[in-house]
């Protein structure tokens, strides 16, 4: 009895060889993706020191953290909606404040640098989906809250590799530590 073998011997349409790059892995893709990511890492670690120290962007000096006053507070002050009304019990509580802080800083950190891209991804999901449900609903939304477009925004730096360019991605994929819990890539 023959067996026939269903071994393709030259390129063809399913080949690796044969099928274009998609389009979020060319050169001009990865670099606008690292633009994207180092954008919004940035965007972090401002809204960071703005919050710690009160630069006066949206964080008035005698708002800021360092001053004894809680972020989380400063953040719902001018807000009443249904979700809002839930987490102002949590508003000054220490524990909480430092999180938001933690979150913040290592959110931007990892961005910045282009690793540890999927946990990254995950903060910002909490985040930001927190931030879109305590202002919700707010009138300036017409269709969508931009905090889920950045959540979804997170999830896809994660995604398309985004720490590969301009950043230490590759580099931290090959540590020990990530060849040990790969879900830190």
């Amino acid at each position: 009895m023959a067996v026939m073998s269903t071994t393709r011997t030259h390129p063809g349409p399913t080949s690796p060889a044969a099928a274009p790059a998609p389009p979020a892995h060319s050169p001009a893709a990865g670099r606008i993706w690292a633009l994207t990511r180092v954008s919004l890492g940035l965007g972090y670690l401002w809204t960071f020191l703005d919050l710690t120290f009160g630069l006066g962007m949206g964080t008035p000096a005698e708002r800021a953290w360092l001053t004894g006053n809680s972020p989380i507070r400063w953040s719902l002050i001018n807000l009443d909606g249904p979700v809002a009304e839930l987490v102002h019990p949590t508003s000054g509580q220490p524990a909480v404040d430092l999180a938001l802080m933690v979150f913040l800083f290592a959110t931007g950190v990892a961005l910045l640098l282009g690793v540890a891209l999927w946990p990254a991804a995950a903060l910002n999901a909490v985040v930001m989906g927190l931030t879109a449900a305590v202002r919700w609903p707010e009138p300036s939304d017409t269709f969508i809250d931009a905090h889920l477009i950045f959540l979804l925004l997170g999830v896809g730096l994660a995604a398309a590799r985004a720490g590969d360019v301009w950043g230490l991605g590759p580099v931290w994929r090959r540590s020990p530590l990530v060849r040990r819990l790969p879900w830190l890539r």
